[in-house]
């Protein structure tokens, strides 16, 4: 039997109806004006106008829809705004199958984001109304294509170590970092076709490095000493006139060498030289 009753019913106290129909309006009472007023009320909400025993027994029915249509009005209210006009203009003419299919191209997009795109790119480039960059596609392939290269590089044991870390690392973090290291790597690209020849492994170029550095510092510090050797010894020789002096004082220097066993320094041999 096609159910009876309107959609106006929605707006009575089903569960109060459905309560006092069951439980109080039995019996004698069914001669109260309490009764009748409630069944009168109910047949107002009814195609026919009159409430039967089949009306009565199917308010559980009536109930459920009720709490249906108060749960939808409820979502419309929350999500009604976030579909739009377009996808939900009003509950009359909401194409169903064509907002979960819109959910679900959304919710792809989301998660191939991963959260590092902004909301706003996202929904200029999938949303409507938008304005989709047409270069997108091919970029993607590229993106794509590159990402293949790289994971088959991060897959040599060369690199597998830094595998992990790598491929967690948020892509606009990536970018920065590679810009940062990139002008870098150019240079050391040069530096290393420079010492290809010399050095199989970078531990081996720096140590080549290490020890220019210190040849070339060694070499500065000997031609400063050479210096200063000369003018000290410009000095000495000019005070001295007889060839035995020089002898005893190179004498006497070999002597506190020996007895010192290392470089003194300047305060302390000044010292020496004004002792008798």
């Amino acid at each position: 039997m096609v159910f009876q009753i309107t959609d106006d019913v929605l707006d009575l106290d089903l569960r109060g109806l459905r309560t006092r129909f069951r439980e109080l309006h039995t019996g004698i009472r069914k001669l109260g004006g309490k009764y009748r007023a409630d069944k009168k009320l109910l047949a107002s909400k009814t195609v026919t106008g009159k409430v039967t025993d089949e009306t009565l027994a199917r308010l559980d029915e009536a109930v459920e829809w009720q709490d249906l249509a108060e749960r939808l009005s409820d979502a419309e209210t929350r999500y009604g705004p976030t579909l739009g006009a377009t996808y939900y203009a009003s509950r009359q003419q909401a194409d169903f199958d064509n907002i979960e299919r819109a959910i679900a191209v959304a919710s792809e997009a989301i998660e191939l984001a991963a959260g590092e795109f902004p909301q706003a790119a996202l929904e200029t480039q999938i949303g409507l109304g938008g304005a989709p960059n047409p270069n997108l596609p091919a970029s993607a392939a590229e993106i794509a294509q590159q990402s293949d290269a790289i994971a088959a590089l991060l897959a040599s044991d060369r690199l597998s170590t830094f595998k992990e870390s790598l491929e967690q690392l948020p892509l606009e973090d990536l970018n920065r970092w590679l810009e940062s290291v990139r002008s870098c790597v150019d240079n050391m690209r040069s530096v290393l076709r420079a010492v290809a020849g010399s050095a199989g492994t970078i531990a081996e170029a720096t140590l080549v490095g290490g020890l220019i550095d210190e040849h070339l510092q060694a070499d500065a510090d000997a031609s400063q000493y050479r210096g200063a050797l000369d003018d000290s010894l410009d000095d000495f020789v000019a005070t001295i006139s007889d060839p035995d002096d020089l002898t005893g004082a190179l004498d006497w220097c070999t002597e506190v060498h020996s007895h010192f066993g290392e470089r003194l320094d300047d305060r302390t041999a000044k010292a020496l030289t004004l002792t008798e």
